[in-house]
């Protein structure tokens, strides 16, 4: 998106509501490469992430723009991915979120994409168990919607949190 004049460090999913015709062009593109799925341009459209720019109240409308997009661009042959990303905070104890808010968060950004035309959902580079698992029982509390689930690792096979595989 950068190479498209995404200033570094702006937010991306605006973009879904700003600039939509370069969003569907970057999902159209990947399609025409042969993609058999695309990921939405959500990574970041959860509500502690939206906060960081002042538009957590726009969740739902940036969610389901980031699917419909995607959906667009790919059309209907190829696969439409919500994705999901970290909060970037830590559960309690060890931060100020609880496991109950993360779940109720994350369904609903399962519901705003699924709404937009998504076909599956992806949790992605999460770090720590215990978040990853409220994000996805929230999923679960909202939709059986196919849901793929990933930790990021470094050199060391572990985790930010010390997770191993």
């Amino acid at each position: 998106m950068q190479a498209r004049g995404m200033p570094p460090g702006g937010c991306s999913e605006l973009w879904c509501v700003e600039r939509p015709d370069a969003v569907r062009d970057i999902a159209a593109t990947y399609a025409a490469a042969g993609s058999d799925l695309v990921y939405t341009n959500s990574f970041g459209a959860n509500r502690w992430r939206l906060a960081h720019y002042g538009l957590a109240d726009r969740l739902t409308e940036l969610n389901e723009a980031a699917a419909r997009l995607a959906r667009e661009g790919a059309g209907e042959e190829v696969y439409v991915i919500g994705s999901m990303g970290p909060s970037g905070d830590f559960l309690e104890p060890l931060g100020e979120l609880s496991a109950a808010e993360v779940s109720a968060a994350y369904g609903q950004q399962a519901q705003a994409l699924l709404a937009g035309g998504a076909d599956a959902l992806v949790l992605e580079t999460f770090a720590a168990l215990e978040e990853i698992e409220a994000a996805a029982l929230g999923v679960r509390a909202v939709t059986d919607a196919p849901l793929l689930a990933s930790l990021t690792y470094g050199s060391s096979l572990r985790t930010m949190m010390g997770v191993t595989p």
